[in-house]
């Protein structure tokens, strides 16, 4: 046998240094051989020290090799091979060698059996823990501290909250990890009672509190509802008196616990109490201002960005969910520009791959109409989860973009990813939008076959668009009694059931809630529905304060919602000066052309008329062409405003003429509009389309019709008389809305 190398008193020593500073199985290997050539008398220890290395490494597998060559063997070498298996999640090999084990004569010990339990806990194997249990139980170690905790945490993470307490009950002896295994495990089950009785009777006994307990408290009042206020502030207490404030842990833990629950106030007095405040604290700081039911408008969004500028000029480094909160705040904010900027930090700290912050980017460039941004981020995105793509689907429908949305949705089904309850609402409401039922009708099957199909995320925003507004309303009182959180989108569909409804006073009420008792940021789409509000309901006056006085003053969105209204009530004046007004911030659109000359056509002005059609000639705006289209079994017919390219056209105007014979006495034209004009509105595109499904579904079949634009007056008359004179429903969904036309009325009552 050589001799040890200097400074080695041994060649045991020797080996276990080497041992000890291997980095890698290769390395591990090399010494194992280099063992088996020089010191074939190699002790127990160094044998076990050789197979610790193997399962430190990763190797379980070479692990087992050698213990099934080693001469000897004791707890330690099957301990070794034991905790290697659970480490690697391997619950089956775990326990096969636990029983190999027993069954070679080696005396197990409390380590095999809480190496054995960890690999059951990790795995969530209920059955093999069970087992295990019943071997401790036969070897006398069941009640022991030590196997009792295993025994604790592995119950609570499988979900037996029952069997746990009971082994807590039983054990002889408990320690601090005892009390607080049992405390996380009922925080894990939401069983806020028992985890408030189990921290009291852990102070009445007299155990020491530690960032571990308290901070599974905290964690438990921080996913409670309000009535948990008084426990998170006795908890706080607690973290006081214990002395441990300065522990960034908790400060952060509390931070959120107060965010959570509303009490901004008291997060921000925490975090600036903070001593060393690290990047953590900051994040959360953050991540609570951001926080949608805690948000009271612009200035809180604007706060978190602040600190943001804080954690740069602190020379902090900035992780992946700093960056989420931030983008989260520009998104609230309505600070694009910034947040584009941001963007440019993202991909200066290569976070651009993080599935969060590119939901939030997706949702940062859809929200400012940066569409062709939007989509790049997402078609850059290293991977694609259900994350971004539900993301990019919301976006579309957001902005009317409802045939891509639905061809996304297609797409993430051909890569393979199963949507969300979120990717599923929103195609629904792109279906609905599009008034395409065959196409609802499969995504509600699928719905229905993914387990959502008890979803009502659109059951408010759907009575909405139909003209059901009392029924909104109604449903709204309903979320409300059930304790389900309203937000953005829910008043969205509320203000919009008040408008369509004609409910202003209601629609006002519910707009000052939305702001003030769920401090909730109204966006431009809030601000246009109260516009619009107030505008149909003649107050016009009163609208043209509210857009003065919003944030979104200079958006011609609003003013052009104004000027619709303008229209309805004949306010020649008023509109004269809102289009102005509409065409200095937005000279390149048309919808606002159209409204004014629409508006002159009406006064009978047909000079002025005719002069802002010349207007948008010079100025090269070009009118969105009427679209109409309607769904078949054979699929989708497109129509245009006398278009005759459809290769039924002839069946089709041979058919609308025979309709509109049948009502021409019924009929009431505007003899001021030229003879060319009403030629002309006898064939709009939705004419055309009902035309079709006329001769193409039968009688009892309603009519089903998208429009691109608002219905006009006269179409609006035209259908109503249709559905009388034809005895059939039509349902036209426009941009605004659904009109359901039966026996010569509509469910819009005539207020659109």
């Amino acid at each position: 046998m050589p001799p040890p190398p200097r400074p080695f008193p041994s060649l045991d020593a020797f080996y276990v240094h080497l041992l000890r500073s291997c980095a890698s199985l290769h390395h591990a290997a090399a010494v194992h051989g280099h063992i088996a050539r020089a010191h074939p008398a190699a002790s127990l220890f160094l044998r076990n020290s050789l197979l610790a290395a193997y399962c430190r490494l990763g190797g379980p597998f070479p692990a087992r090799r050698l213990l099934d060559e080693m001469p000897r063997r004791n707890a330690v070498s099957f301990n070794l091979l034991i905790d290697a298996y659970s480490r690697e999640g391997l619950v089956s090999l775990s326990l096969e060698t636990l029983v190999r084990t027993r069954r070679a004569g080696v005396s197990v010990d409390r380590f095999s059996y809480a190496s054995a339990l960890a690999a059951c806990s990790r795995a969530g194997d209920l059955w093999a823990g069970k087992v295990v249990h019943t071997l401790a139980v036969l070897d006398g170690l069941s009640s022991g501290v030590f196997v009792s905790n295993s025994l604790i945490s592995m119950y609570a993470r499988c979900g037996e909250m029952g069997e746990a307490r009971r082994v807590f009950d039983v054990a002889k002896e408990r320690d601090d990890i005892s009390w607080n295994s049992l405390i996380s495990g009922y925080v894990r089950a939401g069983s806020r009672q028992e985890m408030v009785r189990v921290f009291a009777m852990m102070r009445r006994r007299g155990m020491g509190l530690n960032s571990f307990a308290l901070g599974s408290v905290i964690k438990c009042c921080s996913g409670c509802g309000d009535g948990t206020m008084d426990i998170a502030e006795a908890v706080h207490g607690c973290v006081v008196k214990a002395g441990l404030e300065p522990d960034v842990f908790l400060v952060s833990a509390m931070i959120d616990m107060y965010a959570k629950k509303g009490a901004l106030i008291e997060s921000v007095v925490l975090f600036r109490s903070a001593q060393e405040p690290n990047v953590v604290v900051f994040n959360t700081m953050i991540a609570g201002l951001c926080r949608t039911e805690t948000a009271v408008g612009k200035e809180v969004a604007s706060a978190a960005l602040t600190l943001y500028s804080e954690v740069q000029t602190r020379g902090m480094q900035p992780t992946e969910f700093t960056f989420s909160s931030v983008l989260q705040a520009c998104n609230l904010a309505g600070y694009f520009e910034y947040g584009k900027q941001i963007h440019g930090q993202v991909l200066k700290h290569s976070f651009q791959g993080d599935d969060f912050i590119g939901s939030a980017l997706i949702d940062l460039y859809f929200n400012s109409g940066s569409m062709e941004d939007g989509f790049r981020c997402f078609r850059s995105s290293p991977k694609h989860d259900i994350v971004t793509w539900t993301a990019v689907i919301s976006g579309c429908v957001q902005n009317e973009l409802f045939e891509k949305a639905l061809s996304l949705f297609h797409e993430s089904l051909g890569a393979g990813l199963k949507p969300d309850i979120f990717a599923i609402s929103s195609v629904t409401n792109a279906c609905a939008s599009l008034a395409i039922a065959r196409a609802g009708e499969q995504i509600q099957c699928f719905a229905t076959k993914s387990g959502f199909d008890r979803f009502t995320a659109v059951v408010i925003s759907t009575h909405a668009q139909h003209g059901c507004a009392r029924d909104a309303l109604h449903f709204f009182s309903e979320m409300v009694d059930a304790k389900v959180e309203p937000n953005e989108i829910t008043f969205l569909g509320v203000l919009t059931a008040c408008s369509h409804g004609g409910l202003v006073d209601e629609g006002l009420r519910y707009y000052e809630i939305m702001t003030k008792e769920y401090g909730l940021s109204p966006t431009i789409r809030h601000c246009t529905c109260v516009v619009d509000l107030l505008g149909r309901a003649g107050r016009l006056a009163d609208a043209e304060a509210f857009i003065n006085n919003s944030y979104f003053h200079a958006d011609p969105v609003v003013w052009r919602s104004l000027l619709a209204s303008c229209r309805i009530h004949g306010d020649l004046e008023r509109g004269q000066l809102i289009a102005d007004r509409i065409m200095e911030l937005d000279p390149t659109s048309s919808a606002s052309y159209v409204i004014l000359y629409n508006m002159y056509l009406d006064a009978g002005e047909l000079s002025l008329a005719s002069k802002t059609r010349d207007l948008m000639k010079q100025r090269g705006v070009k009118k969105e062409p009427g679209l109409s289209w309607i769904e078949l079994k054979c699929g989708v017919h497109s129509f245009v405003a006398g278009d005759k390219s459809h290769p039924e056209s002839n069946a089709v105007y041979t058919k609308l003429a025979d309709m509109l014979s049948k009502i021409e006495k019924l009929s009431i034209t505007n003899t001021d509009i030229p003879r060319r004009e009403q030629n002309f509105m006898n064939c709009h595109s939705e004419k055309l389309a009902v035309a079709f499904g006329m001769l193409h579904l039968p009688q009892l079949a309603p009519i089903r019709v998208m429009k691109n634009l608002r219905v006009c007056r006269d179409c609006h008359l035209t259908m109503k008389l249709l559905s009388k004179s034809e005895n059939r429903e039509i349902i036209l969904r426009d941009p605004i809305r659904f009109h359901h036309f039966r026996d010569g009325s509509c469910s819009c009552a005539d207020y659109w």
